[in-house]
């Protein structure tokens, strides 16, 4: 703090006649209290109440004025100091001498503002004016709600509530671009955020990003009932229960999509989706799980047209001059009579160069589909093979551990790895370097063995080069 603590004095004589009448009237309410006590004790109690009476009020009196002082000390360089500590100052609200002080290029320059460890309860609308505030500390107050005027500080970059009663953190954190760390611990809020969104307390980056999924979700829903009680139930919008079932029914067709995208996208064009009659969408998740399925179907053949193409391209570029553009149509027609999945279309894309054959005349749809799953095998024992690779290695630095238990964790480890559904070169690199410089990076007991450590040390040992 910038100004020392004055001592406290005794009262003085100047208290005169009003503090005899106080006393006075103090004694009289005490003895009206305590009839039943002999008058002398009475008497000598009453005096003792009003004396400690008198005393309180005074010391209460001495303690507002050094608030006073400290706050008049503060703001007298705060300009200078660019900062505002009015930390375990007994304040019971934001001081109104700050928002008063007809100061605006100081109030721009402040940069830091501390409260923390009084008694407040909420912060003014009017703290605006601190627009170019960075931190903001507000540590252990009686707050129950995360201030709504924090939304208006745009340089704000570190919040401190913890030790407080708030509950909930707003979504309106995401449009704080320069907010970097928020601290929430010790507050209630640790176990809502924690249980409704899965964010670990003062994971800040995480929250953030889960809220900005909220928002968009949120926005998603509104598009939808937009659309729905507008142009797509024009003819139902009179009928008393449409607004209702299309609130409803936006809120499973939610539920039913995990994927953000997806229901973004399905909410952009619901057209092809949902009935066109509000008595035709039946709920309890019976029409939503038809419309998912429906805008599923569509996302598919809209993907396998995508592919088609790219397919046409690896062909094209495989066989370049050796192949007509009528032969090129039989090819892919005999492709897709083999190839079903979208997935097996996408492993035909990636691996195009190994799965047509050499010969343009040994090309044919169920040539290239035994390929595809040939190769597919060969991937297949090739991941297999360097995980039995690794749990050996693990055998020689743990030879009193069950294989089964070493087999097990090998898995744990290359599953970090595995990024497709086959493995790929850069999977089976990684494995083969990590099984030769197992050494390295394991823990020298096998009760300290975490996989996700062991991987985090392999990238800062073995592949940090790479």
């Amino acid at each position: 703090m910038a100004s020392k603590q004055k001592g406290r004095t005794k009262p003085s004589a100047a208290a005169g006649k009003s503090s005899t009448l106080a006393r006075e009237d103090a004694s009289s309410k005490v003895n009206s209290s305590v009839t039943s006590l002999p008058v002398a004790t009475a008497a000598h109690h009453s005096d003792d109440v009003a004396s400690g009476y008198l005393e309180e009020k005074y010391y209460d009196h001495q303690r507002n004025l050094e608030k006073l002082d400290v706050i008049a000390e503060e703001m007298k360089y705060y300009h200078l100091t660019q900062t505002l500590m009015l930390g375990h100052c007994a304040l019971i609200a934001f001081p109104r001498q700050i928002l008063q002080a007809n100061d605006e290029d100081n109030q721009v320059k402040l940069r830091r503002l501390d409260l923390s460890h009084n008694h407040i309860t909420a912060l003014p609308t009017s703290l605006v004016k601190f627009s170019n505030i960075r931190e903001l500390w507000l540590s252990y107050n009686p707050m129950t709600l995360f201030p709504p005027v924090i939304a208006s500080l745009p340089k704000i970059e570190v919040i401190d509530i913890r030790g407080t009663l708030i509950e909930d953190i707003p979504t309106f954190i995401v449009d704080l671009q320069e907010l970097v760390e928020l601290d929430w611990r010790d507050t209630p809020a640790v176990s809502s955020i924690l249980s409704t969104f899965k964010v670990e307390v003062n994971n800040l980056g995480k929250l953030v990003t889960v809220y900005r999924n909220v928002n968009t979700r949120t926005k998603a829903k509104a598009d939808l009932v937009t659309f729905l009680a507008g142009d797509h139930f024009i003819l139902d919008v009179d009928k008393p229960y449409c607004n209702n079932v299309i609130h409803q029914f936006v809120e499973e067709a939610s539920e039913q999509f995990d994927n953000l995208d997806d229901f973004v996208c399905f909410a952009n064009r619901p057209v092809k989706f949902i009935p066109l009659k509000i008595d035709d969408v039946r709920l309890d998740y019976k029409t939503a799980k038809e419309a998912k399925h429906l805008f599923y179907e569509m996302k598919r053949e809209t993907d396998r047209k995508r592919l088609s193409a790219d397919v046409e391209i690896k062909i094209r570029g495989k066989y370049f001059d050796r192949i007509e553009r009528e032969d090129v149509t039989v090819l892919l027609d005999g492709i897709y009579e083999h190839v079903k999945s979208l997935e097996d279309i996408q492993f035909l894309v990636q691996y195009a160069v190994k799965v047509l054959p050499e010969n343009v005349q040994e090309a044919t749809g169920e040539r290239v589909w035994h390929n595809i799953l040939d190769l597919q095998d060969d991937l297949i024992r090739k991941r297999e093979a360097s995980i039995m690779a690794l749990a050996n290695a693990m055998t020689q630095l743990f030879p009193e551990q069950l294989p089964d238990l070493l087999q097990g964790k090998a898995r744990e480890i290359a599953a970090f790895f595995q990024k497709e559904r086959f493995a790929t070169e850069k999977e089976l690199l990684r494995m083969t370097q990590l099984t030769g410089d197992a050494g390295k990076v394991f823990p020298p007991d096998f009760a300290s063995l975490v996989p996700k450590d062991v991987v985090r040390k392999a990238f800062q040992v073995i592949f940090k080069n790479l």
